[in-house]
């Protein structure tokens, strides 16, 4: 873990300066045990969010990412969990639960693929985050990003209320009820996302403009009809 610390320490100063990042509402992420569920719009995600928060999050990495030497250097020391993408494996799985059971942080991006296409509205969510969650009885912390993170760009981080799965302890982790906690957490991080566009064109008129997801969703459906 001290390995953890001294990379944090030494990457803070960096990444703030190629990476600036505003964050709101920093102290809802708790100590000890919860899973941070984080909108997926680059691969800096990870990194910033670690900095960000100073939290030592451990991470379910892609196994093909592992083929670097350096990148699996860097995995290791952050105590990331190697995953193949078909979501079919079943020792990474286990390894997550061990990580959250033993009362540490654990870091996931439920879209599971880099939202690129409208990062202002998340994608529909994999199961993963409330599987765990309801495996080990952990809250979730769901995070916001703003927009994809480029070098000198100002960038903009929310932490959102922990979601508690409780309602479903008594009825096992069956497949319905997994897909029930998961349509959950997709709406109370819709509901974030939203309220922070909100927040930031309110407060930035001159960057950002709200765009209601009924607006996208619309002209999304006319492009599809005209192709």
């Amino acid at each position: 873990m001290w390995l953890y610390w001294i990379v944090i320490v030494l990457w803070f100063i960096p990444s703030s300066i190629l990476f600036p990042t505003k964050v709101f509402n920093k102290k809802k992420i708790p100590k000890g045990k919860c899973i941070i569920a984080c909108n997926h719009v680059s691969g800096w995600d990870p990194v910033v969010l670690a900095v960000k928060t100073f939290h030592p999050i451990a991470y379910m990495i892609k196994a093909s990412l592992y083929k670097s030497k350096f990148l699996k250097g860097v995995f290791n020391i952050f105590g990331c969990i190697k995953t193949e993408r078909d979501g079919s494996d079943f020792r990474a799985i286990k390894s997550a639960i061990d990580t959250l059971n033993k009362g540490r942080t654990f870091g996931l991006f439920p879209e599971g693929t880099r939202n690129l296409e409208d990062p202002d509205h998340i994608i529909e969510f994999k199961n993963g985050a409330s599987l765990f969650a309801l495996k080990t009885k952990t809250q979730i912390i769901p995070v916001i990003i703003k927009r994809r993170f480029k070098v000198f760009q100002k960038n903009y981080m929310i932490m959102g209320d922990p979601i508690d799965f409780s309602e479903f302890y008594g009825e096992g982790v069956s497949s319905d009820v997994v897909a029930k906690a998961t349509q959950k957490l997709w709406t109370e991080m819709d509901k974030l996302q939203d309220e922070f566009n909100q927040l930031l064109a309110k407060k930035y008129p001159k960057k950002f403009k709200y765009v209601p997801r009924e607006v996208v969703v619309e002209e999304k459906a006319t492009e599809d009809v005209s192709a």
